[in-house]
This record gives C-alpha cells, sequence and structure tokens, in this order.
C-alpha cells in the first residue's frame, strides 16, 4: 500500500494580478511602493508592501498590528494595482466601526444572493475581516465555550456586535480563489490557531505579518477604590468644580462602562463633582456626553463630531465606541 504525501495546497494568484504574480520579490515590492506613492503621496511602510505582496500571489494574510499603525491602507494599495473595476469587501463586527470606514453605505434585501453570483464574484478582488480578533469571541459564542467568560457577562452592549462572526468561514467558502485579508490590533497565538480553524484554512495557508503591537505613548494607572462601581463615586475625587476647570481645560477623556445605566450614573456623579447638576440630561452639554448601542444614531454622529471638534471633552459610554477608532484626540481613558 502506497502512501499520500500530504502538501499544502498552492492557491492561484488572482487572474488579474498574474503578471504581478510571476515577478521576483524585489521587483513586486518595489512596484507596490511606487504605484502606492503614485496614489497617496506618500511612502508606505515596509509591512504594508509585504502585506500587499502576499496578496497579489493569492495568499490569505493575517495583519496584526496597532491602531493607527495603517492597517486599512493595505486593502486600498491592493485594490490600486488593478487597472479595471473590482470589487474590496469589508467585512466589520461593528456598526460603529462600519460607519466609521463607510460614511454612506445603503442596505438592500438579497445581499447573499448577491455575494455568491457569478457576475459578482467576477470582479471580487479582496476579502477583508476587520477586527479578525471578534471571530475567535464570537467563534467562542457560536460554540457555547464562552459562558465562563466574564467579559461576555459584563458587557451589556455585546449585542451591537456581530455573532455571526463565528460562522463566517463557511461564506468565505463560496468564494472563487480569492485573497482573505485578516486585520487585528490585539490577538493572542491561541486566538490565530482558532481563527484559521474557524475560517477552515490551514496554518501553511495563512501568510502572518506581524507589526508594532505596543504603544509606548500609552501607559496604564491603576487607582484603589474606595465606592462601589455601581455608585460611580470614585469619580467624585477626580473632577473639580466648573468654576475652577471648565470644559474648555479639561483632559479628553473617554469613561469606559460596562452598562449603559451606568454611563448614566457616570455623567450623574461627574455633573456632581463640577457642581453642575441635571447637566446629565442635556443631551448638548459642553462638558460631558454619552455614547451606547442604544444612543440614537443622529445624537452618536454628533457626540462624535463634537468630540473631534474640541466642542466637549468627555464621553461616558460602552465598548460600542472605539473599537478599531483612532480617536487621536483621546488623552485619557478611564473604566469605571
Amino acid at each position: 500500500m502506497t502512501l499520500l504525501e500530504m502538501e499544502p495546497v498552492k492557491r492561484k494568484a488572482p487572474m488579474r494580478l498574474e503578471g504581478l504574480a510571476n515577478m521576483d520579490s524585489t521587483a513586486l515590492m518595489g512596484h507596490i511602493t511606487t504605484r502606492s506613492v503614485e496614489l497617496y503621496k506618500d511612502q508606505p511602510k515596509g509591512l504594508q508592501v509585504e502585506a500587499v505582496s502576499s496578496l497579489v500571489r493569492g495568499g490569505h494574510t493575517f495583519v496584526c498590528a496597532g491602531t493607527g499603525f495603517g492597517k486599512t491602507r493595505i486593502s486600498e494599495m491592493y485594490f490600486g494595482l488593478f487597472d479595471r473595476k473590482v470589487v474590496v469587501l469589508v467585512l466589520v463586527p461593528l456598526d460603529s466601526l462600519g460607519d466609521d470606514q463607510v460614511r454612506e453605505k445603503k442596505s438592500s434585501k438579497g445581499n447573499s444572493a448577491l455575494f455568491t453570483c457569478d457576475e459578482f464574484q467576477a470582479i471580487l478582488a479582496l476579502i477583508v475581516v476587520d477586527e479578525a480578533h471578534m471571530v475567535y469571541l464570537w467563534g467562542l459564542v457560536a460554540s457555547k465555550q464562552s459562558k465562563n467568560l466574564i467579559i461576555f457577562a459584563r458587557l451589556e452592549d455585546q449585542a451591537i456586535f456581530r455573532p455571526a462572526y463565528g460562522h463566517i468561514g463557511t461564506r468565505l467558502m463560496a468564494t472563487n480563489n480569492v485573497p482573505l485579508l485578516l486585520l487585528s490590533a490585539t490577538c493572542r497565538p491561541e486566538a490565530v490557531a482558532a481563527i484559521t480553524s474557524s475560517l477552515m484554512l490551514q496554518p501553511s495557508e495563512l501568510a502572518m505579518v506581524d507589526g508594532e503591537l505596543t504603544r509606548p505613548e500609552i501607559r496604564f494607572i491603576r487607582v484603589k477604590m474606595e465606592s462601589t462601581l455601581s455608585s460611580c463615586d470614585d469619580l467624585l475625587r477626580i473632577f473639580a468644580p466648573h468654576t475652577t476647570t471648565p470644559a474648555s481645560k479639561a483632559v479628553p477623556m473617554i469613561i469606559y462602562s460596562g452598562t449603559r445605566n451606568r454611563t448614566f450614573q457616570v455623567m450623574k456623579v461627574v455633573n456632581e463633582a463640577r457642581d453642575t447638576k441635571k447637566h446629565e440630561y442635556d443631551p448638548q452639554d459642553p462638558f460631558i456626553r454619552r455614547y451606547h448601542a442604544v444612543t440614537g444614531d443622529e445624537d452618536k454622529e454628533r457626540t462624535i463630531t463634537d468630540f473631534g471638534a474640541d466642542k466637549v471633552p468627555v464621553i461616558s459610554a460602552t465598548m460600542a465606541l472605539g473599537l478599531g477608532q483612532n480617536l487621536k484626540r483621546v488623552r485619557t481613558g478611564r473604566i469605571s
């Protein structure tokens, strides 16, 4: 009896980029760099070029790099290599994150039929899975292994995420030789292995591109609590009266809470400390506002816009705010 030798399946490069895929590594990276400079007037990072090179050769690619590294630019650079109409499909686990990337999106019925039709498959060049670590987390939900994880018990706004991320592998199997780009700013080796399995891939089929995950400009300061978590009274020690520190002089910050009700309690305590009681009922308060899954869409957009425009320094939020968004104005984050 003859034993069959197992060999990894070699993926064929997308038809429209076979000419580039046949280049040697140095020439290909040079072409990618030149094209990127032409399009964006900026020198791309080495790891960005490495990731695009892997995609050009038809390989699935997992990029782990910190927020602000420029992971989104990778799919744009890849898109810029085509000389005809193609589609880059970006999958995001959170509505607000998708809105942050694409402000104007239209919803229509029958998207699954469009995804599998020959016309769409013919122009589909790349599938991007943003915040890929959510595939691991929601895979635990799908397999009922999340019952003992405290993160799923404490975060009330988990409903706004997409648990279907845990079953995304079956949908991606419907594509015809389309490379997959996974993006994450935080992913342990255990999670990478689970994601690879969830997406029905072999480890040899996934090229890892590891960037800098540490953020030297960020530090954690642990303050011992003196009051109960639900009361949020420890915030009374942090904020001065409005006559001492006006809104224009306050440090921009986001205060995170595990529940929507607690975001309101945070606002109430902050206003008590600032001698501005009842201001938590003002949706356009110039000092603190809140953001969570049930906040109206217009209120969410206005809060983020005003925060970025230096019109309000503090946001009381759940984890619905911040995932994958590089809010550059933030100088302090607090977890209550």
